[in-house]
Formats: structure tokens, sequence, C-alpha cells
């Protein structure tokens, strides 16, 4: 399968001197689901925002298999971070707006065709279950619907490696299951996941899961 992104000794510690993120060496594999899990405070976030290259580990490195991502080995950090999906609990939405108009607005920014845009949110919203409430607001849809629609906006400017920080923790058992077998599915079409979550990982569909030591 090869290797996305391989961690060796990679810690991070705070401007005064408070660990974050305990040691941790992984090898992260593309177009896979991994899934990193520890206890809250265990630096799950902090590990996110090393791999998207917001921030450097205090110790160990990085390596990101640039190849593995359509990118030349001299790739700059902007270049690679726009084939980055990122999601958090607290990504905002547009609540007065409708559920079609969420996805369609990050489309409308790049200046797509209206055609394109229009078949892409389509196919987003079949993919995820999400047409019964294409016009709904926001404000007034379940918060199972909502945390799919803020997967979708992120999915929808077509990433290469998704990134995914305590989502699944808001939710059910099911609605987690179907969720985790979407994204299972984008996987055979290229996608590379990668979960911060301090639930333990599932084991259908199959993840690579890493736990990261308490502090």
């Amino acid at each position: 399968m090869g290797i996305m992104f391989h961690l060796q000794a990679l810690s991070y510690t705070s401007e005064n001197h408070t660990l974050i993120l305990p040691r941790i060496d992984a090898v992260i594999p593309p177009q896979a689901i991994s899934w990193f899990h520890g206890r809250s405070g265990s630096g799950l976030t902090t590990l996110l925002r090393i791999l998207t290259q917001h921030i450097r580990p205090s110790t160990g490195s990085l390596i990101v298999h640039y190849d593995k991502l359509g990118l030349s080995d001299h790739a700059t950090i902007p270049q690679y971070q726009q084939v980055v999906g990122q999601v958090y609990p607290h990504v905002p939405l547009f609540q007065e707006w409708r559920l079609y108009d969420n996805l369609m607005f990050p489309l409308e920014v790049l200046n797509e065709p209206y055609q394109e845009r229009h078949e892409k949110v389509e196919g987003m919203m079949q993919l995820f279950g999400l047409t019964p409430y294409q016009h709904t607001t926001i404000n007034l849809c379940p918060k199972a619907t909502t945390l799919k629609t803020i997967l979708a906006r992120a999915l929808i400017l077509s990433p290469k490696i998704l990134m995914i920080d305590r989502i699944l923790l808001l939710l059910d058992d099911d609605d987690k299951q179907n969720l985790l077998r979407i994204l299972h599915k984008l996987t055979s079409h290229g996608l590379t996941v990668i979960i911060a979550d301090p639930s333990p990982p599932v084991t259908q569909p199959p993840v690579c899961a890493f736990g990261i030591p308490s502090l």
C-alpha cells in the first residue's frame, strides 16, 4: 500500500515547556482510514495541526510522501495544504442558509460554472443522505445532518486527504457506522482519511488504529 506519512519520534511541547503531544511513531498509509485515539487532552488536535503543517513538532520528524498526492518533492506548504481538507466540530456553517446553499458556497467562491457546482452539490447530498434536508436551514437540521454537512462541504472541494477532529464522538453508533462506510468507499477513489477521536476505533469498516499514550 505504501506510505503517506512517516512520524518518527514525533512530539510537541508548548512554549512554557508543557508536554502537549507525547512521543509517537507511526506509518500512515495512503487511500485508507487511519484512526488516532487517546484520552481527551492527549494531543489529538495538536497531532492534526502537525500533519497539516500548521505547526512543527518539537522533536522528531514528519515525512510527507508528496508523490502520493500528485505533488513534486519540492512542493511548498501552501501547495500541500490546498489538497488537505480539515473538519472540526466548530467549523461554522451559515445557520440561516439552506443546507444546499451551504454546500454551494465554497464552489461559488472558486467561481466554478453553475452546472458543475450544482452537480457536485447534488452528488454530495446523495452520498451523505442529505437530499431530504436540502431546503432546510442549518439551524433547523438535526445534529447528525449538520455534522454530515460539515464533512460534505470539506469533501466537495475534492481534497486528497481529509483530516477529521472529534466529529465522530458526536454521532450515535448507527450514524458513525454509516459515515465510516461512506469514507471507506471514498478511499477506493483515492482519498486518505485521518481521524483523531477520543472514542476507540471501530473494527468495521477496517481502519489503521494508533493509540496515543496518556500524558
